[in-house]
């Protein structure tokens, strides 16, 4: 305590007052910082959809015929019968009909095959996607160099203080 007192009064008052101040607002300078640095990053996804519809349809076919074409007479007793085959004409899934005479009555048969067509159809459809996603890491914390100083300082000054707590006590104890 004479140490203080002795030191106060060697140095004044006004520098004692202005030394305590500079300690006493230390601390909220280091509160001051610049602004924080902004990382950011793009991360892409590409997505591609396939989607196969398969879906029933319907085919036209086109109408098809045949032909044929004879000559029929009479004969004596007055039945019908066919002389000459002028022209005969198949058409693509049609033959020519079979003709036929019979009491007078002219019969005609053409044979179609029976056709049925089940078709389905598969429509695909490709959907692209792109997706960008911006990640931004901000730097929480980090100390500047001004503060990294004023802990360091923090540290010293807490560590006198305490020596010096420690050396009171002993000489209190002790009475040197």
């Amino acid at each position: 305590m004479k140490f203080v007192k002795s030191c106060a009064a060697s140095i004044g008052r006004s520098a004692l007052l202005t030394f305590a101040i500079i300690a006493l607002s230390a601390p909220f300078w280091s509160s001051c910082r610049g602004p924080l640095i902004l990382h950011s990053s793009e991360v892409s996804v590409d997505t591609v959809l396939i989607r196969d519809v398969i879906r029933d349809t319907t085919l036209v076919v086109k109408r098809d015929s045949s032909l044929l074409r004879a000559l029929v007479e009479c004969d004596s007793l007055g039945r019908a019968r066919i002389s000459e085959l002028l022209q005969t004409q198949p058409g693509k899934r049609v033959a020519p009909p079979l003709v036929a005479i019979n009491q007078n009555v002219l019969t005609a048969t053409a044979q179609v095959d029976s056709f049925s067509i089940y078709m389905q159809l598969r429509d695909k459809y490709i959907e692209q996607k792109t997706t960008v996603t911006v990640l931004r890491h901000v730097e929480v914390n980090r100390l500047t160099w001004w503060q990294t100083l004023w802990v360091g300082v923090g540290k010293i000054l807490i560590g006198v203080i305490v020596l010096a707590v420690l050396i009171f006590l002993i000489r209190k104890i002790f009475k040197l």
